[in-house]
């Protein structure tokens, strides 16, 4: 198969079809060789990774379970094809302790955490149109995100960031 060439946030496929890229500065995500099936765009950045989930207790456990973490994630997302950019800001917590007595470790938490941003980033954006605006963007990839990781870890979730949670900003064309 000829590689792939890539020019200012578009893909030239082999028989020449030219598709954005979207460079999910999401949370994000390798480029996978299946990404060139017909109809979908290109996902291209870098994978988030467990460690990037710096989370903090919120909420101790008590004897009846419960107890929370959480951590604000604000995450720079490019089109590619337009070079539009903005931040996606998102809370992500888990509970210490799920409704069945089973402890979730930080270590747990943090892996499942970033195998599922991951996985919600490439699912969502590459079934966008590639004149999909960064705020919708956003607002879908959070919704799968937020499925994914309650069906993972029963009782967490997704959503607005609180006052309490640490932020961490994930900016892939940050200068490190």
């Amino acid at each position: 198969m000829k590689r792939m060439i890539e020019k200012l946030g578009r893909r030239v496929l082999p028989g020449g079809e030219v598709r954005p890229v979207f460079h999910a500065r999401v949370m994000l995500i390798v480029v996978l060789s299946m990404s060139l099936a017909c109809g979908m765009n290109v996902v291209d950045g870098r994978k988030i990774t467990p460690e990037m989930f710096k989370f903090k207790m919120i909420v101790r456990a008590d004897s009846d379970g419960g107890g929370w973490r959480a951590v604000c994630i604000k995450a720079r997302i490019t089109n590619g094809n337009t070079q539009a950019t903005g931040l996606c800001a998102f809370e992500v917590g888990t509970p210490l302790r799920m409704k069945t007595g089973t402890e979730v470790s930080l270590g747990f938490a943090q892996k499942v955490a970033a195998e599922l941003a991951n996985t919600a980033a490439v699912t969502v954006l590459r079934s966008l149109p590639p004149e999909t605006m960064i705020g919708p963007a956003c607002l879908a990839f959070r919704a799968e995100y937020h499925l994914l990781l309650r069906q993972a870890i029963d009782g967490s979730k997704v959503g607005e960031c609180g006052r309490d949670a640490p932020v961490v900003l994930f900016d892939p064309m940050a200068k490190q």
